[in-house]
């Protein structure tokens, strides 16, 4: 796919407003005057599409550079932009994958011996200590620098890994591989979450999970050297948690990471699936709960088919109807939807936070499961979608099956 307008949008009015803030400088470079044009750039982000493989960061630097060359040779048009923009997009699409590090923490006892895991063409390590070259990088070019954009000491004793990728620039290796790591965190916190159920008594709110991201990620060759000065940060870190010993139940998390990945692999829509493993343990990831119980919320309509045009009242019928007391289910589910509106409408928050979060994340665990299993060997999320819509009325259902028998017969002969 190359460079295209999006529908809806005017890029010649936008392509003026750009012309008219051109402002030649002395040396005869191009400038842009006031804080319109960073305005402008956003805007036209939005307005255009590029290959799905390119990332945000790269789009912006792309978009960037297009508007300031084609401002140094002609009149700016949405014509020439769309051309320009296209070409720099060819030149990134063109460029060969290197190899990239991303060096990471997770919130694990730093003595768990854990496998390699190799997994959507990422290969994950885990390190108690890092290599010399590695660490001489970190501490001398980036610690001193992130420790401005990070709250609270960095943990001692959580454990390294090394994610390895290939790919054409430092932003698309940097979200590979946490978009892997997700994969397989999403996994190991459905593992460890299900049934679990925690009310904090001392005031202090951790997060649900018990597996998440240290403070600060970095970007390498596979020398060690930094590919990039510039780190990458969760910006909800307060200070470490307390390490979670994984080594008690390794034997039946990695069977059951086994049978995942299996049930992944044969999926019809398995970047369904992994984009929900993903959404599931970002939102269980956060401190604060109201932010995670609105992440939660959203991946419940996500699982659900939830559309734009439709009411959170389909939200709640898809969702009971993979429970058996349906009708107390949608009680409950109800009353759930109820303070998602109080809290992005007015900003409710409410004491109860805990408990309503675990009460979601029992539903989106039962769809994630269900989805994740397929018994039904469902092709698409259409089919999935019509099943979720089906009445939970079992003479109901005869009916409907005994007209559709009556069709095909019908249609047979």
């Amino acid at each position: 796919m190359r460079a295209n307008w999006i529908k809806g949008y005017d890029p010649e009015n936008l392509a003026v407003r750009l012309e008219e803030s051109k402002s030649p400088r002395k040396d005869g470079r191009i400038a842009f005057e006031g804080f319109g044009f960073n305005e402008y750039i956003v805007v036209l982000n939005s307005m255009i599409s590029l290959n799905n493989t390119i990332t945000e960061f790269e789009k912006n630097r792309i978009v960037t550079q297009a508007t300031f060359s084609l401002a140094g040779k002609e009149k700016i048009t949405s014509g020439g932009l769309l051309k320009e923009i296209t070409k720099f997009e060819t030149e990134y699409l063109s460029q060969i994958p290197q190899k990239f590090v991303l060096v990471s923490t997770l919130s694990i006892n730093n003595r768990c011996k854990l496998k390699r895991i190799n997994i959507n063409g990422s290969t994950i390590t885990f390190h108690r200590y890092l290599d010399k070259n590695f660490t001489d990088e970190i501490e001398t070019k980036i610690k001193k620098k992130a420790s401005r954009s990070i709250i609270g000491e960095y943990p001692r004793d959580y454990i390294f890994l090394k994610t390895s990728v290939k790919a054409k620039s430092v932003s698309q290796a940097s979200i590979k591989a946490i978009d892997s790591i997700d994969i397989i965190r999403g996994i190991w916190n459905l593992y460890y979450n299900q049934g679990r159920y925690r009310i904090s008594s001392d005031g202090r709110k951790d997060p649900i999970n018990n597996i998440v991201f240290g403070p600060l990620h970095t970007i390498h060759y596979p020398n060690g050297k930094l590919a990039t000065t510039n780190w990458f940060y969760e910006t909800g870190y307060i200070g470490p948690l307390r390490t979670f010993d994984m080594e008690n139940k390794l034997v039946d998390l990695y069977k059951f990471q086994e049978n995942v990945r299996k049930f992944l692999k044969r999926s019809k829509f398995q970047n369904h699936i992994e984009t929900a493993l993903r959404k599931y343990t970002q939102a269980l990831d956060l401190r604060d709960l109201e932010s995670s119980y609105l992440r939660l919320w959203g991946l419940l309509e996500y699982l659900t088919n939830t559309n734009e045009n439709e009411t959170h009242k389909e939200t709640v019928k898809r969702t009971s109807f993979f429970f058996q007391e349906r009708e107390y289910a949608k009680q409950v589910l109800n009353h759930l939807r109820d303070h998602r509106n109080r809290s992005v409408h007015i900003g409710e928050n409410n004491q109860n936070i805990e408990t309503l979060l675990y009460q979601l994340k029992n539903f989106v665990e039962v769809i994630l499961r269900f989805q994740i299993v397929n018994k039904f060997q469902f092709s698409n999320c259409e089919e999935l979608t019509q099943f979720m819509n089906l009445p939970d009325d079992t003479s109901e259902l005869k009916r409907r099956k005994k007209i559709i028998e009556s069709a095909l017969k019908f249609i047979d002969h």
